[in-house]
């Protein structure tokens, strides 16, 4: 994964990020994904309600 920092801040951000805004209810598949995209290096999490 490619990071990149945010701002003028020492926080690096991946530069594919994960959007939230449509994930299933189902508790135990929302839960599979965000792990899987933490194992990916993703590290920014769209939680926006409306884009």
């Amino acid at each position: 994964m490619e990071y990149r920092l945010l701002g003028k801040s020492s926080l690096p951000v991946s530069e594919i990020g994960f959007g939230c805004m449509s994930l299933p209810e189902d508790e135990t598949t929302v839960t599979g994904l965000v792990a899987r995209a933490i194992d990916f290096g993703i590290n920014y999490f769209d939680t926006a309600d409306i884009y």
